[in-house]
């Protein structure tokens, strides 16, 4: 039988930078998501 280890890290961010152009919109952005987590990323859209 498989188990599921529910601390399981399966998407490790750290130091996430994103520009368009000149326009930085991501900065320094760092996350963790265990297995079986949900999240959500949302910010305003310019």
């Amino acid at each position: 039988m498989t188990t599921i280890d529910s601390n399981e890290v399966v998407v490790d961010v750290k130091n996430l930078n994103v520009k368009y152009g000149t326009k930085r919109v991501v900065k320094d952005v760092s996350f963790s998501v265990k297995r079986g987590e949900i999240i959500g990323i949302f910010g305003i859209s310019v």
